[in-house]
């Protein structure tokens, strides 16, 4: 499980570093597919960087990352409500891990 955070008022998406934690799989596809809100102009940035307790805190949104949740929305912390921007993000790596057309032909040389 990782976690992200949006903050700079809703516009930067960030990470802390994955030096001593998990770099999983879903927290790494989603600083990609995040970039897609970069260019639709819903955030401005997307960044892994060192963090502290107290900027984690200071955060607009903050978001658990992993394969058993894929994204979930941390709606409060230490009593403070928090923001939602969780649910483009869980959208963007549902259409990414939706399968293709049903079939598919393949032409075998003889």
């Amino acid at each position: 499980m990782n976690v992200a955070f949006v903050v700079n008022g809703g516009k930067e998406l960030v990470m802390p570093r994955f030096d001593n934690v998990l770099n999983g799989c879903t927290a790494k596809r989603t600083i990609t597919l995040a970039e897609q809100l970069v260019s639709k102009g819903m955030l401005i940035s997307v960044r892994v960087m060192d963090m502290t307790v107290e900027d984690e805190k200071k955060g607009d949104e903050m978001m658990l990352l992993g394969s058993g949740v894929l994204v979930k929305p941390v709606i409060q912390w230490d009593e403070e409500p928090k923001k939602v921007l969780a649910k483009a993000l869980l959208d963007l790596l549902l259409e990414d891990m939706s399968p293709g057309p049903p079939s598919v032909r393949v032409l075998v040389p003889y």
